[in-house]
């Protein structure tokens, strides 16, 4: 399953090193939740995560070929 992954400013100043965009391959569907914590985001700072530009619960799976949007607490 392939998809990509956009990190918000917001996290990435909170977990340093993280790319904006990752490209990713994964050989089974997870939860947004289990993405988040693969890649090092702990779930707590994923405060919205959009799914093809649709807003999505933490736990719902993924999909094929998406773009997934992680973002994080603003204040």
């Amino acid at each position: 399953m392939k998809f990509a992954t956009h990190i918000a400013e917001t996290i990435r100043g909170i977990v340093g090193g993280l790319p904006r965009r990752m490209s990713m391959e994964i050989a089974s569907s997870g939860a947004i939740r289990e993405l988040a914590a693969d890649i090092g985001v702990p779930p707590i700072l994923v405060v919205l995560a959009f799914v093809n530009d649709r807003r999505r619960r933490l736990d719902e799976p993924l999909t094929e070929d998406a773009d997934i949007y992680l973002m994080g607490p603003i204040a």
